[in-house]
């Protein structure tokens, strides 16, 4: 990771600008054996540096931007897609600009460049020294999360939306940080495994960054309940994925696995049986919707609305096919852990089955 720092000077109107820190995160595997193919992941060879507006820094605006894309065999990036992003638009696009500008490696598979899955670049624009949360935003955070201590939804849903249509969130990351947060929580409340799959991810590398507003005791929470959500849900891979990170974390007790192991298990002995299982599923308000998948085999049926492409976001491939309604898809054993996307009319609703 880089931390860039830029101090401006508007000589004509002699107005000295606060500084900004930039910086980004590319997330790299290493070495990989998949079913005796050696696999080599994608490199950043130049990454662009992030460009902010004057404009932009006066109004003293921050953000965070969390990214899925693709690497081509030219090492390119293709597929750009942004997962969660905090702060106003411009934030956002000058996060897109620079990864597209930015050049890799191509991963190899037995020493041919294959398409390649990257995930989970994350882009942060500070301003030097930094803003703590308004009073106006604390007078929202206290009574949400009293309302969800209580379980109660509605309420926690209406301080939420407050917080949403504060101007101090879309500039000050500390807020943000504490929203996102806000936000799983209120996710788990609901049973929403989707919802909190985004932001999980999101929080998971914000608070890597800026550990002083997430601290580990808040990321330990939510991975417990990401884990937990996502088991439930059918969402296998990302569930199995956290509760690694459950048991990498400083504050896991002897306790906490005891009771979270025998559902890992269960996880375990589900990819390596012969049944299916289905998710239910609906596309988001970016016209998509997206999981990891768990086992070899596919398909999509009782869709209502209108699908429109399935995409096969690999470590080592890229699929895209139109949407056909009973057609059953079977994972090559050598594209790695796949990304399943599916674009469509939002609102559309349909049910996976993995096989």
């Amino acid at each position: 990771m880089r931390e860039l720092a830029l101090l401006i000077f508007i000589s004509a109107f002699l107005v000295s600008l606060p500084k900004l820190l930039l910086a980004q995160e590319v997330q790299e595997t290493e070495l990989a054996l998949y079913q005796g193919f050696y696999f080599q992941p994608a490199k950043v060879l130049d990454e662009a540096e992030l460009e902010y507006s004057t404009l932009s820094l006066v109004r003293g605006r921050e953000g965070s931007v969390l990214i899925s894309f693709m690497v081509d065999t030219a090492g390119k990036p293709f597929e750009v897609r942004t997962l969660s992003a905090t702060g106003d638009g411009p934030v956002e696009r000058s996060a897109i600009r620079a990864l597209n500008a930015s050049t890799f490696s191509p991963a190899q598979l037995n020493g041919q460049a294959v398409d390649s899955l990257h995930h989970r670049h994350i882009y942060t624009f500070e301003i030097e020294g930094g803003f703590r949360a308004s009073q106006s935003f604390a007078d929202e955070y206290r009574p949400f999360h009293a309302a969800i201590e209580e379980g109660d939804i509605e309420d926690a849903r209406s301080f939420l939306r407050k917080m949403e249509r504060l101007d101090s969130l879309e500039t000050k990351i500390y807020e943000q940080g504490l929203y996102l947060y806000s936000a799983s929580r209120l996710a788990n409340l609901e049973a929403d495994a989707y919802k909190h799959l985004t932001l999980t991810n999101h929080l998971v590398a914000f608070g890597r960054h800026r550990p002083d507003i997430l601290s580990e005791s808040k990321l330990y929470e939510v991975l417990v309940n990401a884990f937990r959500l996502q088991a439930q849900a059918g969402y296998y891979a990302e569930a199995a994925e956290n509760f690694q990170r459950i048991k990498q974390h400083l504050l896991v007790s002897q306790l906490d696995l005891a009771q979270l192991q025998p559902i890992y298990d269960q996880l375990v002995s589900i990819k390596g049986d012969d049944g299916a299982y289905s998710v239910e599923a609906e596309i988001d308000d970016e016209s998509r919707w997206y999981i990891s998948l768990y086992k070899s085999e596919f398909y999509i049926d009782r869709a209502e609305g209108r699908l429109e492409e399935i995409k096969l976001l690999c470590e080592a491939s890229y699929q895209n096919f139109d949407y056909q309604e009973g057609a059953t898809y079977t994972l090559s054993e050598n594209w790695g852990e796949c990304v399943l996307e599916v674009t469509g009319r939002r609102g559309s609703t349909f049910y996976l089955t993995q096989q």
